[in-house]
């Protein structure tokens, strides 16, 4: 049977935020759209990938985040509306509002999961995120979530400054119910450049990311820790990539980033990026339908193609599986085709 892919759209509805996080990727301000040209998005999407699931098995799910996406009013509204077309549908959300009447609302709703940002624990997370007590509040949403039966996924952003922590941040997410956590590096865009010091080295990349997949088997009977980055390739070399990858008759990717495959980020007006971490506008879905874009992106066919990607990311014998964090080459070099500088596989590390 062929394997089913997942189209996801990662969505931020506004740029309204209740923290001030010195580590954050946003520091633009959009216009938001109306629910009305909400709507119109989504079904204009979902045609795009009816058109690809005569070519592949193809779900669809929408990731719904700001800003901080329980200030947006028609939040829960959209998120029904998105269901009933098709679409499974997540929130990623700093946790702090999540009180116990708006997790029964969550939880009536059929979300998939929510994904809470911990970035450390207790006194260190509140540093991070420019708030007193944020930490305290996002547990407390973690506890409201659990107690509804929600399965919430913690995303934890990994630096210097919190990576000798990362067991007892895993410890301590079990013990309060959490269902996964996952490790995204450090990017330094947006307010973010101003850790830019506190990015991992390539060297301490792969210690990290050794420990990681050490405390994902320990833990695997309390809490999943999610093995998602390009770089983990890297640890299990033997790992075979199944399919071939090009715009549309096969969307589908194994073992790489999901930008132009099966990932698109959209801004809350309506502004198209290729990530959230790499923002390259490619043109705005209230403007241009979505398949146009998708299909004639000259930045999202760039990287569709690793014979495009440079340096040790365009001579590495792992490229068509890997093939490196395009953000974190855009963000360090400006050129999102150049170096993954936390790849140490051919560093001699």
């Amino acid at each position: 049977m062929e394997k089913e892919a997942n189209f996801a759209v990662q969505w931020h509805l506004n740029d309204t935020c209740n923290l001030n996080c010195r580590h954050c990727y946003g520091n633009e301000i959009h216009g938001e759209l109306s629910f009305n040209d909400l709507t119109k998005i989504i079904s204009d999407i979902s045609s795009t990938i009816n058109i690809w699931n005569s070519f592949t098995p193809l779900s669809k799910s929408i990731n719904y985040t700001g800003g901080e996406p329980l200030l947006y009013k028609d939040l829960f509204k959209l998120i029904d509306y998105s269901n009933k077309e098709g679409f499974s549908s997540a929130i990623l959300t700093n946790g702090t509002l999540v009180d116990k009447e708006k997790a029964r609302i969550i939880s009536n709703l059929e979300v998939n999961y929510v994904q809470i940002s911990v970035d450390d624990i207790y006194e260190h997370h509140d540093s991070l995120r420019g708030l007193k007590d944020a930490f305290k509040m996002a547990i407390q949403g973690i506890e409201n979530l659990v107690e509804e039966g929600i399965f919430v996924n913690v995303s934890c952003t990994l630096s210097k400054l919190n990576v000798g922590r990362i067991e007892e941040i895993i410890s301590l997410m079990a013990t309060v119910g959490v269902s996964s956590i996952r490790f995204p590096r450090l990017i330094p865009i947006g307010r973010g450049r101003q850790l830019n010091q506190n990015i991992l080295s390539s060297a301490e990349t792969k210690s990290a990311f050794t420990y990681l997949v050490q405390l994902s088997d320990k833990y695997s009977s309390k809490i999943e820790v999610m093995i998602d980055d390009p770089l983990f390739a890297l640890l299990n070399s033997s790992q075979k990539c199944e399919s071939t990858c090009n715009t549309e008759s096969n969307i589908f990717c194994e073992g790489a980033c999901s930008i132009g495959f099966t990932g698109i980020c959209i801004m809350p007006d309506g502004t198209l990026y290729p990530c959230r971490k790499m923002p390259i506008p490619l043109g705005n879905v209230m403007k241009t339908p979505f398949r146009d874009i998708w299909i004639n992106s000259e930045v999202l066919n760039n990287i569709r193609n690793i014979n495009n990607l440079k340096g040790h990311c365009g001579n590495c014998s792992l490229s068509y599986k890997c093939k490196g964090c395009r953000a974190m080459a855009y963000a360090v070099s400006g050129d999102y085709l150049g170096n993954d500088i936390q790849c140490w596989k051919d560093w001699g590390l």
